[in-house]
């Protein structure tokens, strides 16, 4: 079946999400008893809510990877400590720069990110 991208969104948001056309699905929040509990998947937070991302971490028996990239909701914003399933991790732009810097030098990231905007 391939790769299924679900998009997780608050309810007044999921015809939006859906015109995007990125995803395979789109759920609203209160709606995550639609996915199946045992699949494999991976999630990566672009809203930061701490209770959300509790609630798939509890949910997900099969959670592979989390990772927090954005904080939308900046009145829930929390760490991922204590949670069931992997580490939540932080995606933090600068310290990625400073990572490929290292592996492919200044010029090389140089190249590269003129490559991915051309």
């Amino acid at each position: 079946a391939g790769i299924v991208v679900v998009g997780l969104t608050s309810p007044a948001n999921v015809a939006f999400c859906e015109s995007l056309g990125c995803y395979t699905r789109v759920v609203p929040y209160n709606k995550l008893e639609q996915l199946s509990a045992d699949t494999a998947c991976v999630y990566i937070d672009f809203a930061g809510s701490a209770s959300l991302r509790a609630d798939i971490h509890t949910r997900f028996t099969n959670l592979k990877f989390s990772s927090s990239i954005g904080g939308t909701h900046v009145s829930d914003l929390a760490g991922g400590q204590r949670l069931p399933g992997p580490r939540s991790t932080l995606f933090f732009a600068p310290d990625q720069i400073k990572l490929r810097s290292a592996d492919w030098g200044k010029d090389g990231l140089a190249r590269r990110l003129q490559e991915g905007w051309a």
